[in-house]
């Protein structure tokens, strides 16, 4: 739902071969994790406090995943960072090549 206003959910074989479809519009969706959006910038707010800097300090906050891409979710980050979100990054070559420095990181044969 982060390009469309609705989209189809489905489960198949639920029970019996019975497949489970379902329409899914975007208001729905907002409804549904509508409890959970308070705590979207709490992992922003960790590593800030984590790390003892403040926004000033920080040039871009880029955004991946596949739950970053509901836009209610980047408008909430946007309105805290105070910033444009970087969306730029592909997830999939970010998680492998963070996967990779940190091996090289642990590694005793890289140093």
């Amino acid at each position: 739902l982060s390009a469309n206003n609705e989209c189809f959910a489905q489960i198949e074989n639920v029970m019996e071969d019975i497949d489970f479809k379902v329409k899914v519009p975007r208001d729905k969706l907002l409804e549904l994790i509508d409890d959970l959006l308070p705590r979207v910038t709490g992992p922003v707010e960790r590593a800030l406090s984590t790390s003892a800097m403040s926004m000033e300090n920080i040039d871009q906050v880029i955004i991946l995943g596949g739950g970053s891409r509901v836009p209610k979710v980047q408008e909430l980050l946007a309105a805290y960072v105070g910033q444009e979100l970087g969306k730029n990054l592909n997830a999939d070559e970010a998680a492998a090549l963070g996967s990779v420095y940190r091996t090289a990181d642990i590694s005793t044969g890289f140093k």
